[in-house]
């Protein structure tokens, strides 16, 4: 009886070269027609590229240049005032967040451990649904302030100082459509003040 259970058991269970004549085709049949189509995808768009731009195989675009990477920069970018800023807010939100949300589960979690939840399913779901609703209007809150304040940041990165101002205005005005614009409502501008003071 052993021994008609060992050859049962050795022909159900498949020993390591039977595995592997079985799973060997499986991975391959998966793998090539992926191949190929990555083959024929990578083809098509080199055949467009060339197509539209021409051939040029300019090997100084593939070496790395390595002025560009720069350790120090990277540091400067990564510790800067505004990374620290942005980090302290960041970290302003999610403490006021977290304390929103523990002020908000903190009588869903006693009330867990003095009755039953199953026993009132219907006030368990609106008190969750007070909670997620309470939740989510501190985080649209906290939201809508870092965005007021990442706009108004752009838009003092934008200004520009008197000095650019002043460079602006005279490279406009070495523009001859904007002198001829200019002229012309200079030239306007005492008929209207006539016409203004009738």
């Amino acid at each position: 009886a052993a021994a008609a259970l060992r050859d049962a058991i050795a022909t159900a269970a498949p020993g390591p070269r039977q595995l592997a004549e079985v799973a060997w085709p499986l991975p391959l049949a998966l793998l090539l027609p992926t191949l190929g189509v990555v083959a024929a995808s990578a083809a098509a768009g080199l055949a467009v590229r060339f197509l539209l731009d021409g051939f040029s195989w300019q090997p100084a675009r593939a070496l790395p240049d390595l002025r560009r990477v720069d350790p120090l920069a990277g540091l400067q970018r990564i510790i800067s005032a505004g990374t620290l800023t942005a980090a302290l807010g960041n970290g302003i939100s999610l403490a006021i967040l977290a304390t929103a949300t523990a002020c908000v589960v903190a009588p869903l979690v006693a009330g867990a451990g003095a009755r039953d939840p199953l026993a009132e399913p219907a006030s368990w779901i609106g008190a969750a649904w007070r909670a997620a609703v309470g939740l989510a209007a501190v985080a649209g809150v906290l939201s809508a302030c870092q965005w007021a304040l990442a706009r108004l940041r752009f838009e003092r990165r934008l200004r520009m100082t008197p000095q650019e101002f002043a460079d602006e205005a005279k490279s406009m005005q070495a523009d001859p459509k904007v002198r001829l614009l200019q002229q012309q409502r200079r030239a306007a501008a005492p008929t209207r003040q006539h016409a203004a003071a009738r």
